[in-house]
């Protein structure tokens, strides 16, 4: 164990919080680390070097696993404070080494990595200010190579403000015969830019090789490509990119082509997997306000079960606000199965779903606005809980809800939904993200928080005019606000408290 804190302590030896390494020894100490190492890293932050040498980075290694956040006094991770999707680390590792604020002479790099399996684990840091390399300014996983791989396990992290030409916070690099699949689980991609090419938080490049990573429970806002995939761009060429996104939240991305995922297969036998993700505020700024994907080869992406919603398109004709296919060949298709797609918009009305050339789409039990030709689709509105706000799970009596494949099992969809909860209830699966979950008791609070916080409530779920519900914090309705519900009841310690022209509508 190798406890580090941004001064040190005592003899500096690592050995202890009481004799904490100094930040300044966390890279070489973590490049020459041996098998079975672990690094406990401290609130604070650390820079890869105290010089100005733009190409010195920290480097993962095998059966080496570091995790950060910590106050100083742990003796078990699990009493670190909560890192998640909401709540970054309070360990920062940046790559800004001159002038504050600056990009011409920050690190290049963040993390450079080579050679790594998935016992090179990251647990609980945020990664910022990787600026200036052609791939990956917070990580660079380099796989390429016959024989070669780099497949770290990253796991509650945030990438923030990293910019390269490809891939701004990270770059996966599977060419030439080398692999690249690492795991990123509950990590968030916020702000990061691909200056010049396509990726603006991730680039999978696949060209004659395997780049799959597998991105699960992760959260992408306000990233920006400057080409294409304003969260994630694919490059499959002569390879392999069976990429998986499973309960994924991708808010407000940019680019001029897919704003927020780009799926480009030439030549190429893949089957990328999105479930349980939503869409939503995605800008393409000429095709495919979420997803754009160009298709040749046998490449079949398949979407389960995810909504997309307010994506759009600023081309002034019919580029597909929600999907657009660019020339998908014959031995391709977009899969879509239980997914909801809603009020998207293209500037013109268009259709949400679109393409060039045939429209090979094979859509099924899906909710699509405009309507889409296939088995079990409906055209209806979805009655989300509270679209303006961003919960798009669904009122009681949506249309949406008990209406998706009923051959969907927990087994070959997924056992739970984007928030976590039973994916399938009531014996047939929802369309969309979010499964609606069926009480037998009232709807009760798990802690104190405002009405309109589906964390608030049991199944993370905000009450609607037929449910009854139990409070037993204290909950507010915020201004203006208007909360419903069938019966109120409370316990001890349960209260309601309204702020102005706040209202709650029974029954």
């Amino acid at each position: 164990m190798v406890y580090v804190t941004p001064t040190g302590m005592g003899n500096q030896s690592g050995s202890s919080w009481g004799n904490a390494l100094p930040g300044t020894q966390l890279q070489p100490r973590l490049a020459a680390a041996t098998a079975g190492t672990q690094f406990w890293v401290a609130g604070g932050r650390y820079k890869p070097t105290t010089g100005m040498d733009r190409n010195v980075s920290f480097s993962l290694r095998n059966n080496v696993e570091v995790y950060g956040g910590f106050v100083g006094t742990e003796s078990t991770i699990a009493q670190r404070p909560v890192i998640n999707t909401t709540t970054p680390s309070a360990t920062t590792l940046s790559g800004d080494l001159g002038i504050v604020g600056g990009r011409n002479d920050n690190t290049y790099n963040l993390f450079r990595n080579a050679g790594l399996d998935a016992s090179a684990i990251l647990d609980g840091v945020v990664i910022s200010d990787g600026a200036g390399a052609p791939f990956g300014g917070g990580m660079f996983n380099n796989g390429s190579g016959a024989g070669s791989q780099c497949s770290p396990t990253i796991r509650n992290c945030w990438f923030s403000q990293n910019t390269a030409e490809w891939g701004g916070a990270v770059s996966n690099y599977g060419r030439e015969g080398g692999v690249s699949n690492p795991k990123f689980t509950n990590c968030v991609f916020v702000q990061n830019r691909a200056l010049s090419n396509h990726g603006g938080a991730v680039f999978n490049d696949a060209f004659k090789g395997n780049s799959s990573p597998t991105l699960t429970g992760c959260l992408f806002i306000s990233n920006e490509a400057h080409q294409q995939g304003g969260a994630i761009a694919n490059n499959i060429h002569q390879g392999t990119c069976d990429f998986v996104l499973t309960s994924c939240q991708f808010i407000q991305n940019t680019a001029i082509s897919g704003g927020a995922v780009m799926i480009f297969n030439e030549q190429a036998t893949s089957t990328p997997i999105i479930k349980n993700c939503v869409f939503t505020q995605n800008l393409g700024t000429s095709y495919g306000g979420a997803i754009y994907v160009t298709l040749g080869g046998a490449c079949v992406p398949k979407l389960t079960n995810c909504t997309f919603t307010n994506n759009s398109v600023s081309r002034p004709s019919n580029y597909g606000a929600a999907i657009f296919g660019n020339y998908i060949m014959q031995a391709s298709e977009v899969q879509l199965v239980n997914c909801l797609v809603r009020d998207n918009d293209d500037f013109k009305n268009g259709a949400a779903i679109t393409a060039f050339g045939a429209q090979r789409f094979a859509i099924t039990y899906s909710n699509i606005q405009g309507g889409f030709t296939g088995t079990g689709n409906i055209d209806a509105d979805p009655l989300f809980v509270d679209p303006a706000n961003g919960n798009f799970r669904l009122q009681p009596g949506s249309p949406s809800i008990n209406t998706g494949d009923p051959g969907s099992t927990t087994a070959n969809v997924s056992a739970t939904d984007l928030a976590g909860n039973p994916r399938i209830d009531n014996n047939r699966i929802d369309m969309g993200a979010y499964e609606r979950q069926t009480t037998t008791g009232p709807i009760v609070t798990l802690r104190e928080g405002n009405w309109n916080d589906p964390t608030t409530w049991l199944f993370g779920q905000i009450p609607a005019s037929g449910d009854t519900i139990l409070i037993r914090h204290r909950v507010g309705m915020p201004a203006s606000y208007v909360g419903n519900a069938r019966t109120v009841q409370y316990d001890a310690s349960g209260q309601l408290v309204f702020s102005p022209a706040a209202r709650l509508l029974l029954n």
